[in-house]
């Protein structure tokens, strides 16, 4: 309702256009003969000022890293309510905690006197005319505000106001701000409620009433005369849109970052999975895998291809270090979508020259890295022809992928076979897998930088007689 009235307000003002000052004027004359005195109400924040002052009192108290570092606290709070899902005063109270809370209402006063000399700096040339017109009139003057009344007063003191209505801080008992708000945001329908708790008289008074948003509705409503200044410029909105745009995709793009490569690893029971490994890449560099097998490490899963031609050029160092520091082995192929799956077979067994692998080989099915829009029964067909042939040349395969590509490309054809899961996600300890890679971020000693770490999912008892299988299929070939 207050919108409608707040666009009526709008369409009223360009209608009117430099007329609405001559029918104050007469407006007036009339009340006056009538026994009612003038009284103009003005809002501060766009009307009296170019600007918000609310971020302006937070750069002038608390410096621009204060604030920055406040309203990206409060940043959720803040898109939820322009997004509709929490309130205006929500949304600023939560601010003005991250901004003030502790701080001692004399410091607060203190810069609130100071910033007077801010705010005179940043006047709305319009409203400051309609504020002179009044002045001249003998209107009683009177700022109605959502701002905190902390630095408004020192300024409209100067201005010659003979009241300020305005959102008041709450104070604890030792004089210090809690945060929160004493009174309710003077925002909307609350101007009105504050300005008749004051002036109760309604019937003494011909009110003027100077607003520049929706907020002020109610106000202008509420007043004898309606003033209402024209909003900002279309490049200014369309530059708040932007920071508002830009603002969400860095929020949607924190929380990417934070589910992806910043969750904490989950919790995997050395009881449960006693035996513990790692995966391993030319990416890696240089390892002393003597030190990773000392610290725990008891297998290792070699990176050898990828595709139907590349070949990690570390591959062969790898294996030669992991059989010298006593680590079992298997080696694993990153499949590509796009490429014949009998020739990825080819390069894998190439590159293996008959190499004996205590755990075999992998294959890592996985959508990133790979090309978009190959329909899901090509990448199936493809990963057949591959295991197919690896089988034929006596190579069980063990497939490694995250929960959703080993229910996609893998267990609708293999089911039984050995799986690689990759999650990072307590609950993978309720699935059924051979191993479970836990962690892109984990530390080991003799490897520089972060290395992937892994479980195999059983005890130690399962542990050997898994590797005894892998040990009878080796002697067959």
């Amino acid at each position: 309702m207050h919108f409608v009235l707040y666009l009526r307000h709008i369409f009223a003002t360009f209608m009117t256009g430099n007329q609405t000052e001559g029918n104050t004027k007469m407006e007036q004359e009339f009340a006056m003969q009538h026994g009612r005195r003038g009284m103009s109400v003005f809002d501060f924040d766009g009307t009296l000022t170019r600007h918000d002052t609310l971020f302006q009192f937070a750069r002038h108290a608390v410096g621009k890293h204060g604030l920055r570092r406040a309203f990206l606290r409060s940043l959720p709070a803040i898109l939820s309510w322009k997004l509709g899902l929490r309130s205006n005063i929500e949304a600023k109270e939560t601010l003005f905690g991250h901004l003030y809370r502790g701080m001692p209402l004399s410091e607060f006063e203190e810069h609130g006197r100071t910033f007077a000399d801010v705010v005179d700096q940043d006047l709305r040339p319009a409203g400051m005319a309609l504020l002179e017109e009044a002045r001249k009139r003998g209107d009683r003057l009177v700022i109605d505000s959502a701002s905190m009344g902390q630095w408004i007063q020192p300024w409209a003191e100067r201005h010659g106001f003979d009241d300020v209505i305005a959102t008041m801080p709450e104070v604890d008992a030792r004089g210090r701000l809690t945060g929160r708000f004493a009174t309710p945001n003077c925002y909307g329908t609350e101007k009105v409620t504050r300005l008749r708790e004051v002036f109760p008289d309604r019937d003494r008074w011909h009110i003027t009433a100077h607003g520049d948003s929706s907020g002020d509705s109610a106000l202008l409503d509420y007043a004898d005369t309606p003033h209402l200044l024209r909003k900002h410029s279309l490049r200014d909105r369309l530059i708040i849109a932007a920071f508002l745009l830009v603002s969400l995709m860095l929020v949607l793009a924190a929380i990417l970052a934070y589910n992806r490569y910043i969750t904490t690893p989950p919790y995997v029971s050395e009881e449960l999975y006693p035996v513990r490994g790692i995966d391993v890449s030319a990416h890696n560099g240089m390892m002393n895998l003597d030190a990773a097998a000392a610290a725990g490490m008891e297998f290792v899963f070699i990176k050898a291809t990828e595709g139907r031609d590349f070949r990690d050029a570390n591959f062969a160092l790898n294996y030669l270090k992991a059989g010298h520091a006593g680590m079992k082995r298997g080696a694993y192929h990153f499949f590509r979508f796009d490429s014949d799956g009998i020739a990825q077979a080819v390069n894998l067994l190439k590159a293996l020259r008959g190499r004996p692998l205590e755990l075999g080989v992998a294959i890592d099915i996985e959508e990133h890295g790979n090309p978009t829009g190959i329909p899901a029964d090509s990448i199936t067909a493809r990963l057949r022809d591959m295991v197919d042939f690896l089988i034929l040349n006596g190579h069980r395969v063990t497939f490694y992928s995250n929960s959703d590509g080993l229910h996609k490309y893998v267990l609708p054809d293999y089911r039984g076979f050995p799986t690689w899961i990759c999650s990072f996600n307590e609950s993978t300890e309720q699935s059924d897998f051979t191993y479970w890679q836990y962690n892109h971020r984990g530390s080991v000693p003799g490897i520089r930088g972060d290395v992937d770490l892994n479980a195999f999912g059983g005890s130690r008892e399962q542990w050997e007689k898994h590797l005894a299988e892998y040990a009878r299929e080796n002697q067959r070939k």
